[in-house]
């Protein structure tokens, strides 16, 4: 998996030289979602500073936009980020708790990733929402599992800087791959209250 995604990332950029801009944000559908009608845009950060870069530029364009995430722990964090920038009235939300009829026609931005494809699907069944942009940096728990270490490297050589992402329908697929791999070899679901919590009791031991 690690091969692929660092395959991928280095076609894309010999190919199409992807760049992706705060000034010129670009919305690509990740393919392969049962919720076609929805608009996905998924983006890879460097780290935790673009993270908060594009989550704000995002909450600029798109202000009465639902910010969710799938971790307590990433919700609390994000909270206090709020808190701390004077715009306590938006409020994180965790995922289950997002309906169909708070999403109707909105745009929702995720601050992370979940390790199963299944889970973010299911998620989807029955929303109606206009644009879902998810978030995710090369320092997550999520990226590191799936090889995100070597990928920052080739950003760093190729100088990447902290204001730019990939984002590109061939990166969605292969972080789509990886979920549904993992998927297959985790057994039982148990509940965790952060990413890095998730992959140590759900993921140790396993190879992709």
């Amino acid at each position: 998996m690690t091969a692929t995604i660092i395959v991928t990332v280095l076609v894309i950029i010999a190919v199409t030289v992807i760049y992706y801009h705060k000034k010129s944000p670009v919305s690509n559908a990740a393919p392969g979602y049962a919720a076609k009608h929805i608009d996905f845009t998924d983006l890879v950060c460097k780290n935790e500073t673009g993270r908060l870069g594009y989550l704000m530029l995002n909450l600029t364009n798109h202000p009465n936009a639902i910010v969710a995430a799938w971790f307590a722990d990433s919700q609390n964090k994000m909270q206090s980020f709020f808190d701390e920038k004077g715009i306590s009235h938006k409020q994180v939300l965790l995922a289950q708790n997002l309906t169909p009829e708070l999403t109707a026609n909105q745009t929702i931005i995720f601050i992370e990733r979940h390790p199963f494809y299944s889970t973010e699907q299911n998620l989807f069944k029955g929303m109606t929402p206009q644009k879902v942009i998810r978030l995710c940096t090369m320092e997550d728990e999520f990226m590191k599992f799936f090889g995100g270490e070597k990928i920052l490297n080739v950003m760093k050589q190729l100088g990447f800087k902290e204001d730019e992402s990939l984002e590109n329908s061939m990166i969605s697929s292969s972080i789509e791959r990886a979920q549904q791999k993992l998927e297959q070899q985790v057994i039982s679901e148990k509940p965790a209250t952060s990413q890095q919590e998730w992959f140590k009791i759900n993921a140790a031991g396993v190879k992709l």
